[in-house]
């Protein structure tokens, strides 16, 4: 107990002792040794605030003066009263101004240091001042209006301040560090805030760029408008004043409302004329328009506004009324300064011919037909009617089997892409088929050995890379197909070639006939069979496994079952084997053979009849003395499946008791000793005398399957 008080009454000398102010040292209320150490967090004040941030009591400070390495000092200022016992730390001068000089930063804090004189030493402590930002100023924009001169048409995403000035706003709250822009209206334009241009996180640049393409037909004004994030947000709008150029304008395409147009042609009279089904127009008008025809002999054609005139100048040619249908009149319309003319077709119908039945006698011969030209060219970026330039057939010469690893199909256009660029040629495919690489390696065409492999495959998990991509491939230059050797070795030289293998063009790998598409069978070569041959003979393998595996179980199991079927009851019991067969003297054995060891009966259903019964009642006593019953008899070890009715009695059979043979007369046996009953003491010695006999024994097999009821024998 001594010991226990002593060190209570230390620690609390010790712990008074700490409390006290050390002696010299400067103490500020409120200001433990860890704000010494670490730092002081004073209480937000506003961005705006005038008066005293804090005001500490002290004690045993001389002086006090801000740090002039700190770079906040200058918004600051600390003063001590008269006797030294108050603090003061409020803004200086420069306090309003400091969200313009000092970066914007999310969580912003003062940090000054403040160097104490004391009685005896000399301390610092680290003031850290938050401030609540009241979002102050709104963000601004340099100018009131900007001005752009565009040509037209404008690409899109093209942005519009390429054309003028950047437009930049400018947010000077020391915590709003992101502005948000918008256009109005917004049907054509889309903005964007582009960050802080500097690392002041005050000043926010703009995107304006065009949705889609732009066609301006006159000179258009919009709005755009910054909006911070302070609470409650501020905004300010400006005003983009959008020019055309004329001097470098691209003027839209001229473009017809239709297609085609239609016409009656009139043969009447002498001076023919068409009749117009519907007006042809052009969507912009024809100012500036070059209009042509391609049929200027018999038409001609004029604008008045907007509107197509088509007239007939000269009748057509009777050759073309009887022979044709309809007569087709290309009309193009072209302005200076646009990309592209415009198209459009008349289809004039020209009146019914009535031509005089004829009849052929055999049917003409046929003839073989053959284009006028060896290849033609047509490509159709709208709806319209034109004339086919450039058709040429493509034959196996042009054609080549690319093959490229790890490939599914939803990749081939950006790889043909790249592929037409590296080799500085039009690649196209006509068809494709993604494939596992293990099937690749043994592509077998016939469909017999291909519905085999593909059944195999089914077993087979394939990832993405496990596949690769086979497509019929051929190149263009300019309009005409590209030979299949440079193609090859174009390809060869791209930049891809490794990853991909070509081979000469083969029907059979993508279709699986047994002939190609022109009936050729010699295009597809000769596949190996060795992977049809190890499927074939594997299965083979398994078929006679099988066989021999059947052939074993059924003599095992069912054969050798059915032949030892008549023994089983005959050799053992459940749980009990031969080798635990017991033996002991027969009690109804003579005095000659009491030294003989005989078997019990084998509980295998076998009964064996008793001697017949006495007539003397001399010899067994009287009929009422108790009935003589074997033991084995009454137990049946265990088996209650004895067949009630007995076989047919047999001689020679040796049973539990020692007989002996006589062939003409049966004798009785005389009981010299006293007879009792064998179950009270079986090992009791008996005394027995038996006459010559012969005794009739009834051997019934039990069968296993029947559940019949054994019929136990009863001897008297």
């Amino acid at each position: 107990m001594r010991l226990i008080f002593l060190v209570c009454a230390t620690w609390v000398l010790f712990t008074c002792r700490a409390q006290d102010p050390p002696e010299g040292k400067c103490q500020l209320d409120g200001v433990g040794e860890k704000e010494w150490i670490e730092y002081y967090e004073n209480d937000p004040v506003d961005d705006n605030e005038k008066g005293p941030f804090k005001e500490f009591v002290a004690t045993n400070v001389i002086g006090a003066e801000l740090n002039r390495d700190s770079d906040h000092h200058k918004y600051f200022k600390v003063s001590l009263n008269t006797d030294k016992t108050l603090l003061t730390i409020g803004p200086s001068d420069q306090f309003e101004n400091f969200e313009k000089e000092i970066n914007s930063e999310k969580d912003f804090q003062f940090r000054i240091r403040i160097e104490f004189k004391c009685n005896n030493s000399e301390m610092t402590l680290s003031f850290r001042q938050p401030i609540n930002d009241l979002n102050t100023y709104p963000p601004v924009f340099p100018k009131s209006s900007y001005d752009y001169k565009l040509p037209m048409p404008l690409p899109q995403n093209f942005e519009i301040t390429l054309f003028g000035e950047e437009i930049i706003a400018t947010d000077y709250d020391i915590s709003n560090v992101e502005v948000t822009f918008t256009i109005t209206p917004d049907d054509k334009f889309y903005v964007s805030s582009l960050g802080p241009t500097d690392a002041t996180n005050k000043h926010h640049k703009a995107s304006v760029k065009v949705k889609e393409v732009l066609r301006l037909d006159d000179n258009a004004t919009y709005f755009l408008t910054v909006t911070d994030t302070g609470t409650p947000t501020k905004n300010t709008t400006t005003q983009l004043n959008l020019m055309i150029d004329k001097q470098i304008e691209l003027l839209p395409n001229p473009f017809f409302t239709k297609a085609y147009y239609a016409a009656d042609y009139n043969a009447n009279g002498e001076k023919h004329s068409i009749t117009l089904k519907d007006a042809i127009e052009l969507e912009r008008g024809c100012s500036d328009t070059i209009l042509d025809i391609d049929n200027k002999e018999s038409f001609h054609v004029s604008c008045i506004e907007n509107k197509i005139i088509v007239e007939l100048i000269k009748n057509l040619d009777e050759s073309v009324l009887e022979n044709n249908a309809v007569v087709l009149v290309t009309i193009d319309a072209t302005l200076e300064k646009a990309e592209k003319p415009g198209y459009t077709v008349l289809v004039v119908y020209l009146p019914k011919q009535e031509c005089p039945e004829t009849t052929t006698p055999q049917p003409p011969e046929e003839k073989q037909i053959k284009f006028e030209k060896d290849s033609y060219w047509f490509d159709i970026k709208s709806s319209y009617i034109g004339d086919l330039g450039f058709v040429k057939p493509l034959t196996k010469d042009n054609l080549i089997v690319l093959t490229i690893e790890g490939t599914m199909l939803e990749d081939l256009e950006s790889i043909i892409k790249k592929l037409s660029e590296q080799t500085k040629m039009e690649l196209r495919y006509l068809t494709a088929a993604v494939l596992p690489s293990a099937e690749k390696e043994n592509r077998i065409s016939r469909s017999t050995k291909t519905t085999l492999l593909r059944y195999f495959q089914k077993l087979v998990h394939y990832d993405d890379k496990d596949y690769s991509a086979t497509l019929i491939l051929y190149g263009l230059d300019g309009n005409k197909p590209i030979k299949k050797k440079e193609l090859e070795e174009a390809l060869d030289k791209s930049e891809l070639a490794e990853s991909f293998s070509s081979e000469d063009w083969k029907q059979c790998l993508l279709y699986d006939n047994d002939d190609d598409q022109n009936g050729e069978k010699e295009n597809c070569d000769d596949d190996d069979d060795t992977v049809y041959i190890i499927v074939i003979a594997v299965l083979a393998s398994i078929l006679v496994i099988f066989i021999i595996a059947a052939a074993v179980f059924y003599y095992l199991r069912i054969y050798r079952k059915r032949q030892s079927e008549p023994y089983l009851n005959m050799d053992e019991e459940d749980g009990q084997d031969s080798n635990s067969i017991s033996f002991e003297k027969n009690p109804r054995a003579s005095s000659v053979s009491k030294s003989e060891d005989i078997a019990k009966r084998r509980p295998t259903g076998f009964i064996f009849n008793p001697p017949p019964i006495e007539e003397d009642e001399d010899i067994f006593g009287e009929r009422n003395a108790p009935k003589y019953e074997q033991p084995s008899y009454a137990r049946n070890n265990g088996y209650q499946n004895i067949q009630n009715e007995y076989a047919e009695p047999t001689d020679a059979v040796d049973s539990n008791v020692n007989k002996q043979k006589k062939d003409d007369f049966h004798d009785y046996a005389e009981i010299t000793d006293t007879f009792e009953n064998p179950t009270e003491d079986p090992d009791r010695p008996k005394s027995v005398k038996f006459k010559e006999t012969v005794e009739k024994i009834n051997i019934v097999v039990d069968d296993p399957d029947k559940q019949d009821d054994d019929l136990l024998d009863e001897r008297l």
